[in-house]
């Protein structure tokens, strides 16, 4: 048995900013979406045993992201993909579909592209 330092990014992207209020010019909270994301991370993920977390017999970097994905996205509407990053070289994306937003955030990151 071996383990990983993960890195997780989870990316939400809108067509629209939102256009008032506190969270104007936002897609959506950072805080918002630790509070979602940390429960899991915590529960499932950190120092655990991912073969049986996850009931899988192959925890791959692919099947990760693809549990995490599933596990999100009906707390996080705006989910567009989940990525796993085993080193700074290795990583799988879990995106079900083309996404053709506009505005997309990598949570966790200090980073912000506008993609067309």
């Amino acid at each position: 048995m071996h383990g990983h330092s993960y890195v997780l990014v989870v990316e939400v992207a809108t067509e629209a900013l939102v256009s008032t209020g506190p969270k104007k010019g936002m897609v959506m909270d950072f805080e918002e979406i630790t509070a979602i994301v940390r429960p899991v991370v915590d529960k499932f993920l950190d120092h655990r045993h991912l073969n049986e977390t996850l009931d899988t017999d192959a925890p791959t970097a692919e099947y990760i992201a693809y549990w995490i994905y599933v596990q999100l996205k009906p707390h996080i509407p705006l989910l567009t993909a989940v990525t796993v990053e085993e080193t700074a070289t290795a990583r799988a994306t879990y995106r079900p579909k083309s996404q053709d937003a506009i505005f997309r955030i990598d949570a966790g990151q200090d980073m912000y592209s506008n993609e067309t």
